[in-house]
């Protein structure tokens, strides 16, 4: 949808200099690898679909990012 809006129907947007969502890390996107390579294919599939040039290598390229997130994540939550 953020594809659609941002890159394609050239919505506007603003930075807003404060925390408006706090997200927890966790869920679907970080259970598991095979759940995270399916979910990365979808991602590639749907910025293909509405014109964005992706590859799966450059969608992979946040895993380092997000396993820094899963081991500073607060335990016991």
């Amino acid at each position: 949808m953020m594809v659609r809006l941002l890159y394609k129907a050239r919505a506007s947007y603003a930075y807003l200099p404060e925390i408006i969502v706090k997200m927890r890390a966790g869920g679907v996107s970080t259970n598991g690898l095979r759940n995270s390579l399916i979910l990365n294919n979808e991602i590639v599939s749907a910025c293909k679909l509405n014109g964005l040039d992706t590859s799966l290598f450059r969608v992979m390229l946040k895993l380092p990012r997000k396993l820094i997130e899963y081991w500073k994540r607060p335990r016991g939550l």
